[in-house]
């Protein structure tokens, strides 16, 4: 971009959830602190802040859930 103003980006709830977890998964995995994963991370942490679905006990069938409702609005 080249203005310095801000991007703003907007998903559904179930995107939001099936995308923390998956950023979750790839940064716990990534040793180096390169600007990409820099970023990667602070969308991380954004939206965690935003979801309450992290902090469930039963967080990992609330992404099994999500990930379910996004393949059927695939297909259809």
């Amino acid at each position: 971009m080249s203005n310095k103003s801000d991007a703003i980006i907007t998903l559904s709830a179930d995107e939001a959830l099936v995308f923390f977890d998956f950023l979750a998964r790839f940064n716990e995995s990534r040793a180096d602190h390169g600007p990409e994963v820099r970023v990667l991370r602070m969308i991380e942490a954004t939206l965690e802040a935003q979801l309450s679905e992290p902090f469930a006990k039963d967080y990992a069938s609330l992404v099994d859930q999500a990930k379910a409702r996004l393949s059927a609005a695939d297909a259809d």
